[in-house]
């Protein structure tokens, strides 16, 4: 083997699941081509006049390991630009199950544009920008064709404006500043053609989802505008002035007293609305993984099958894909779906396992990503060793890379010759991981996923809900149990150790000053009730501080909530990176995709947390500021220094750079001192990559951020190390 590759080389095999699809490897040849064709054909038949109604797709293979989320990942490849694509997980509530989804198909929006990029270079287009320019552009040209808007050569220019689509309505265009010109009598033109060619749900009117996207679509840089647009879609309230530099109506604003079913009602709506409106581009690929998730409660179950339904039946221009292990969706989530809901599911797709000559491919190729020539790939492919492995004709993709792995270790610490020695004895093999190692494995992957260290509601509730009330004897939580209220302001309740002092919990996203003075005065109610609760709010570091420094309103109500033991708590990015990988060792113990029991997972992280709980329910105030000789209050998490992170992740992570950086943290001259640097020596450690860039371009990053430029390259890969993250070029 190569000397320099033998030191730093990662281990080809130690990815053995799909994390996320857009970063899914090469697939091997005629491996589950069939299915992926039956996908494809499916996908064909959307049409946008079509209200609906076609079958759901379901991929499912006998047992884990087989390849679905990978299949997921080749149909967003083999598709490409022709969809918006969406890949969906479970819902933990279900009274929340559309503003999940929805919250989702929003942060789905905001991906690259080419099948290939998970997030877009800075200043580069993501799917909403394709989306809001191919309506937008869409709808002008038919107008000047139909004659709603005069000119003397309509189908020359509807042409002209089909083919600068994605830039042509950008504020520095030539037709962008006609528009803006113009808006206020092209808004209403425009909305009008939108209410003839597409069904909406009435909830919103064509004019509002017109006004939005325009407003998306103006300038790229300006980050604040686009994130009001985030917040709108998502169905989160907003600031009369925000609302107002949207040109928004009042009545195009959801209440910000809003209850809970009339939150889940306007998100479905605002669903089956972004299907609809996107006839005008295209159709909407809406991808459910893990659902081995909700097998662990009949009431996810239900709410799942009646969601698939509801998508079946309302929302038009689109196709649906799930995913499950047939004996989950045999025993547990089948059982749970109405007849009627089963019936419009297709019949199942079957994944095949891997044959010897396809698992030889797979090998080679993974081993051919850090540098091995064909006689050592052949040497690693020893017949003898195969036999063993393949006892079978088939056998899962997983089973096989993991069989890898162990060889390659063996044979790595092998010094005796450079060459591939034969199969190490049964004995000498390594011992099968710990919990521990898998939950480390899973914070090394959750680390790199930087921008997606951020506020979810589904991941933060099943923490405080289901993680807080494993135990029937836990220092802190007797009972953890959902609490039902016609605003959902803090739906999960606690019981602590004594037995007599309840905690509730909020975990609450927006910032609209008349929702938090809500809270404000529930938590002030619900601590001088007959058995008292006292309150807390759970939130994440990209968030903005509340309470805001302009809120007069709601002030009063917040000092009264703090003298009332009222707590806000923003958890840090290196804690999240830990809650976030517990999570994901969940959903892989619910896939049967670890020999380890969901339930011991929740125990594991239980005990990992107690003194981070005790902590947060002894929290002590921590002064931020000062405004007007007054001082604000918010609240940290803040462990003791013994152990400052209970659930600590490599690296430490922060604030996702797009969210807390008006200037471009990723500009193209910095991602290309990165390439020019890790082209060189093919295998750089992070820590290496580090200094060699500070010395290159005189400018020192944390590791996060080093880690966002990496991740912003398609010709870089970043892969977990022992000691740090080792970066690969694979351009």
């Amino acid at each position: 083997m190569i000397a320099s590759l033998k030191e730093l080389a990662p281990d080809p095999f130690a990815e053995d699941c799909v994390v996320e699809p857009r970063k899914s490897e090469a697939a091997v040849p005629d491996l589950n081509q069939e299915a992926l064709e039956k996908l494809i054909a499916a996908f064909q038949q959307v049409s946008p006049s079509q209200a609906g109604k076609l079958p759901i797709q379901f991929i499912t293979s006998e047992s884990p390991g087989f390849g679905k989320s990978h299949l997921i990942g080749r149909l967003f490849r083999t598709i490409g630009e022709d969809a918006t694509r969406v890949y969906l997980q479970p819902f933990v509530d279900p009274s929340n199950s559309w503003s999940s989804i929805l919250m989702t198909i929003v942060q789905e929006l905001t991906m690259g544009e080419s099948p290939d990029e998970v997030y877009p270079p800075e200043g580069e287009p993501d799917q909403l920008d394709s989306l809001a320019s191919g309506i937008l552009v869409n709808l002008l040209a038919s107008c000047f064709e139909l004659g709603h808007i005069s000119h003397d050569a309509p189908k020359q220019v509807a042409g002209q404006l089909r083919r600068g689509e994605l830039d042509c309505m950008t504020r520095q265009s030539g037709w962008g500043k006609w528009f803006d010109a113009e808006i206020d009598a092209l808004i209403p033109i425009l909305a009008r053609q939108l209410d003839r060619e597409a069904r909406l749900s009435g909830e919103t009117t064509a004019e509002a989802y017109l006004r939005v996207l325009l407003a998306y679509i103006r300038d790229r840089s300006d980050y604040s505008t686009r994130q009001l647009c985030l917040e709108w879609l998502k169905v989160k309230s907003l600031e009369p002035d925000e609302a107002a530099s949207l040109a928004l109506p009042r009545r195009a604003i959801v209440d910000e007293d809003a209850t809970r079913e009339e939150i889940k009602a306007l998100s479905r709506a605002r669903v089956f609305d972004l299907c609809a409106i996107a006839c005008r581009h295209r159709p909407f690929l809406l991808c459910f993984d893990q659902t081995e998730i909700f097998a662990r409660d009949p009431r996810l179950v239900t709410e799942f099958g009646t969601l698939l339904s509801e998508l079946f039946q309302n929302a038009p221009n689109q196709l649906t894909v799930i995913t499950s292990n047939q004996a989950i969706w045999q025993q547990k989530i089948r059982p749970g779906f109405d007849e009627a809901h089963l019936d419009r599911i297709a019949a199942p797709i079957e994944l095949a396992g891997l044959t010897r000559d396809q698992a030889c491919d797979l090998a080679a190729l993974r081993l051919g990503t850090i540098g091995f020539l064909q006689s050592e790939i052949a040497s690693f492919l020893d017949p003898d060793w195969l036999e063993t492995v393949f006892v079978t004709r088939e056998i899962p993709a997983r089973e096989f890379i993991s069989a890898c792995s162990a060889r390659y270790a063996q044979l790595r610490s092998d010094d005796s010759s450079p060459l591939l020695p034969s199969l190490p004895s049964e004995a000498e093999l390594a011992p099968e991981p710990s919990l521990a190692d898998y939950f480390e494995k899973e914070t090394n992957r959750v680390a790199q996923q930087t921008r997606r260290l951020v506020f979810n509601r589904d991941i933060l509730q099943w923490l405080f809900l289901e993680v807080a009330g494993a135990s029937p004897d836990p220092p802190f939580a007797v009972g953890a149990a959902r609490q039902q209220s016609r605003n959902d302001y803090f739906p999960v309740l606690w019981r602590d150790s004594s037995g007599a002092s309840l905690h509730s919990f909020n975990f609450e996203e927006g910032n609209h000053h008349r929702r938090w003075a809500a809270i404000f005065r529930e938590a002030t109610r619900s601590s001088s009730s007959t058995e008292p609760v006292r309150c807390h709010s759970i939130r994440t570091a990209e968030l903005p501080i509340v309470p805001r420094p302009n809120w007069k309103v709601a002030r009063p109500d917040y000092d009264e909530a703090l003298s009332h033991g009222f707590r806000i708590h923003s958890i840090s990015g290196e804690m999240l990176v830990g809650i976030y990988a517990g999570w994901e060792l969940y959903s892989r113990a619910c896939q049967n995709d670890i020999p380890v029991s969901p339930d011991d997972v929740i125990l594991y992280l239980r005990a990992k947390l107690v003194q981070w709980w005790g902590t947060l329910l002894r929290q002590s105030i921590q002064d931020l500021s000062e405004e007007d000789g007054r001082k604000k209050k918010a609240y940290s998490i803040k462990p003791s220094a013994r152990s400052a992170s209970p659930l600590k992740a490599r690296p430490k992570s922060r604030r996702p750079l797009r969210a807390s950086k008006t200037e471009s943290a990723q500009s193209p001259e910095m991602v290309k001192a990165v390439e020019d640097i890790v082209s060189e020596i093919r295998f750089i450690s992070e820590t290496e990559l580090s200094e060699k860039f500070a010395e290159a371009t005189t400018r020192s990053l944390e590791k996060s951020a080093l880690i966002e430029l990496c991740e912003s390259s398609a010709k870089l890969q970043l892969h977990p190390h022992p000691k740090n993250f080792v970066v690969q070029w694979v351009g």
